[in-house]
């Protein structure tokens, strides 16, 4: 997926991995703003106005899922940007789920008193 958005940046005329650190840091700035629009976006496609009824709210779950994608773009643009492979992420995530996952063994969801 990673190299898809890669060829899909080339061919927009981008090509991060390289560029000097001053245009990286703008186009980091550029596409971390871009993905946290996406999260609004992504937001949007459910109720969540406190002050509406739910029924009175949509629920998209197609634009939901649009809105995932394109951050999977806004991502693929961060790693590139920042020269992170996708097996760098592969293992991180390894790392942080085992993490997580010990997290949960020592009462993660108890209160303080009660975990071991």
């Amino acid at each position: 997926m990673f190299e898809d958005i890669e060829e899909y940046h080339k061919k927009l005329g981008y090509k991060y991995r390289g560029m000097p650190i001053e245009d990286q840091m703008v186009h980091l700035r550029y596409n971390a703003l871009a993905f946290n629009l996406e999260i609004a976006e992504f937001i949007n496609s459910f109720p969540w106005k406190a002050w509406r009824p739910i029924k009175d709210q949509c629920y998209d779950k197609n634009n939901a899922i649009k809105e995932v994608v394109d951050m999977f773009f806004f991502i693929g643009a961060l790693l590139e940007i920042a020269s992170i492979t996708s097996e760098e992420v592969e293992t991180m995530f390894r790392i942080k789920l085992t993490e997580n996952y010990n997290r949960i063994e020592r009462g993660y969801n108890n209160k303080p008193e009660e975990r071991r």
